[in-house]
This record gives structure tokens, C-alpha cells and sequence, in this order.
């Protein structure tokens, strides 16, 4: 009874450690838009990944050059933490896959936080992945923040 208790307590370990984010040392190649970047991963392999839980201007929007500008500056060319969910199968094989989301990492400043402190993304819940409820909560606050002081893309609304 002993072994097969430990059995099941080491098989529910795997599987939480086999859904939780990894963490690895990345190189931040470029922005490919402001809320997505192209690494270059310190084991070898490049990425382009979403980061997570926030929505920048796309690319039919006069919004979205300032964002990626705004996103390079933070980023481009340094060396970083990347956190990623585990990637996701697509369960409809002709959907596209869902994007691989992660909380990035430069010097110290979370590539997502910066974004929507400087008024360039919006929170979304369709990219909070494993972000903590306090986390989702704070996202939101720093969007509302951002767009009561006109930064960023909310310069010209009223």
C-alpha cells in the first residue's frame, strides 16, 4: 500500500512539473511586433514567442511601429530570462497553433509590465496564460494607469 501511495504522489508531481513554465537564458534577436520578440535560446534554437498577457497595436493599426519601437528599446539585443507556459497542441489540426507565451525578462524589467506602463499594450486575457489572479489584476491597473496619463497609444484618445 506504502509504494503504491508513493507511486501516485510521484506520478502527480511529474505531471505538475510537466504543466509548469520553464525558465531559460535567451537573447532578444528582435521585436517582431509590441507584444512579440524573436529569441535566440542559450541552448541553442530560436523563437519567435507572444509575450504574456498583453495585446499590442497589430499591424493595420498607425500604433503598432511605436509599439515595436518602444518594445526594441527595452529589449533588442540583451540578454534575458525567458518563462514560458508549456506549448499547447492545437486540438483542431486545421486552427493554427496557439502561440507560445512568455514572461520575459531584461535586466531585471518584465518585457509585458513595460509595455503597458508605457502605454503601448492593453491586457488581455486570451494571452494571461498562467498569470496569477493578483498578477491579471495588476496587468489591468497598469493598462488603466497608462491610459488615464495619455501614454503610449492612448495619446490621442479621448
Amino acid at each position: 500500500m506504502k509504494v503504491r501511495r508513493l507511486a501516485v504522489l510521484a506520478l502527480a508531481l511529474l505531471a505538475s512539473l510537466a504543466t509548469r513554465a520553464y525558465a531559460e537564458k535567451v537573447y532578444v534577436l528582435d521585436a517582431t511586433d509590441g507584444d512579440q520578440v524573436h529569441l535566440q535560446r542559450e541552448r541553442g534554437g530560436l523563437s519567435q514567442v507572444r509575450l504574456i498577457g498583453i495585446e499590442a497595436p497589430g499591424q493595420r493599426s498607425d500604433k503598432q511601429h511605436p509599439a515595436k519601437l518602444s518594445l526594441g528599446q527595452v529589449a533588442f539585443g540583451r540578454w534575458g530570462e525567458a518563462q514560458c507556459d508549456p506549448w499547447e497542441k492545437p486540438k483542431d489540426k486545421k486552427k493554427p497553433a496557439p502561440p507560445v507565451l512568455c514572461r520575459i525578462k531584461v535586466d531585471g524589467v518584465d518585457l509585458s509590465v513595460a509595455q503597458l506602463e508605457a502605454g503601448f499594450a492593453r491586457y488581455s486575457a486570451q494571452y494571461a496564460g498562467s498569470l496569477s489572479p493578483d498578477e491579471r489584476q495588476s496587468f489591468q491597473q497598469k493598462e488603466r494607469a497608462a491610459r488615464e496619463a495619455k501614454k503610449g497609444m492612448w495619446t490621442d484618445r479621448e
